[in-house]
């Protein structure tokens, strides 16, 4: 009997810090992998590069001019259909511009490409930052019911396209055309990968520190990546949102799961870690008690309606969208990535992340 043909899937931004990790949790499991990277983009350091079961793609998905069709596969044309297709690509920095550009105008031509070669299974990375933080009280919990974040123009560009990316594939899910699962992964951290924004305000060897107490949403991104391939290897699927009944023959829907570790540590313990392994970049900090900043943020975010002008011209993180988005203290719920995905730690985070800061150096 001839051994069966490898699923192929199609990995964006495959040469990044998550897409990596996501091809090679991928060949461990069994995929043939379409790496999709940009031209030019250096592949030193990947250990799948050589892999006779990763096929290598260089093609700018944020280019209108690309031919998205060669990235799915096209048949009879000696390029294997893929059967998903894992969204990690894309920019956290940038100008308005370039994350329009970047990551928010290839989602609609994406899932055309994915119609064309029949496939619906599309499994994006969003984050955990769309949530609306400013209005939940201190201690509670985010799940994915929480309501995202009503005043997207007080937050940064990055949080501004990843709800406008879900907002599209939610869109194009009710009109039948994409089975989306939307991952929404914390801070993802490991290896080169170890300061956030989440643990205050860093600048010139010092750092202020609102919240010490607060949790870090925290995800290793080897385990994120199992995450990943687990909503890729899943059969069942529960939509989120209302879809037609019409369409109940089609393969499509919306789900969003949050991707975080079962034990999250505060931003003092992170911190701690942060300063074993030698990765905290401060060399003094001030703590601000959480009470007082929050009571300034209250009364800086009053200029929004008495002087608009000013308001326009404060840093991002002296609005109170931004601010309690970061050092707020939440807790994070993960439960959805168990029940559905089946998803369980392969260890500890404290272990996983300090042994992949050690191999790092």
């Amino acid at each position: 009997m001839a051994a069966m043909t490898p699923t192929t899937i199609v990995v964006t931004g495959a040469a990044g810090f998550l897409g990596s990790r996501v091809v090679s949790q991928a060949i461990y499991s069994g995929f043939h992998v379409r790496a999709i990277v940009r031209p030019g983009r250096g592949l030193e350091g990947i250990p799948w590069i050589s892999d006779d079961r990763v096929e290598i793609l260089e093609l700018d998905i944020s280019d209108e001019t690309a031919d998205l069709g060669l990235m799915m596969g096209k048949a009879g044309a000696g390029i294997g259909l893929a059967s998903a297709l894992v969204h990690t690509a894309g920019i956290i920095m940038g100008s308005k511009a370039d994350h329009k550009k970047i990551n928010i105008a290839p989602m609609r031509r994406l899932v055309e490409a994915m119609q064309q070669a029949g496939c619906r299974k599309l499994v994006h990375l969003s984050s955990v930052s769309v949530y609306g933080y400013a209005s939940m009280p201190d201690g509670s919990q985010i799940d994915e019911r929480t309501p995202l974040e009503p005043d997207p123009e007080d937050r940064d560009n990055y949080c501004q396209a990843k709800c406008e990316q879900e907002a599209i594939l939610m869109e194009l899910a009710q009109a039948g055309k994409v089975q989306a699962t939307v991952l929404r992964p914390g801070v993802i951290c490991g290896y080169e990968h170890a300061w956030t924004a989440r643990l205050g305000i860093r600048k010139a060897g010092l750092l202020l520190q609102f919240n010490p107490d607060g949790r870090i949403p925290i995800s290793f991104v080897d385990h994120c990546a199992q995450a990943v391939i687990l909503a890729v290897k899943r059969t069942g699927f529960i939509s989120d949102v209302y879809i037609d009944p019409a369409l109940e023959n089609l393969e499509c829907g919306f789900e969003t799961i949050n991707v975080v570790e079962d034990q999250l540590p505060t931003q003092g313990e992170y911190l701690q870690l942060l300063a074993k392994s030698n990765r905290s970049g401060y060399r003094r900090c001030f703590r601000i008690p959480w009470k007082l900043a929050s009571r300034v943020i209250n009364l800086v975010s009053w200029l929004k309606v008495l002087a608009p002008p000013v308001y326009r011209r404060m840093p991002l993180i002296g609005r109170k969208a931004t601010f309690c988005a970061r050092m707020k203290g939440l807790r994070y719920c993960n439960a959805r990535l168990h029940d559905r995905l089946g998803w369980e730690p392969q260890n500890e985070w404290i272990d996983s992340i300090s042994k992949s800061w050690i191999e790092k150096e």
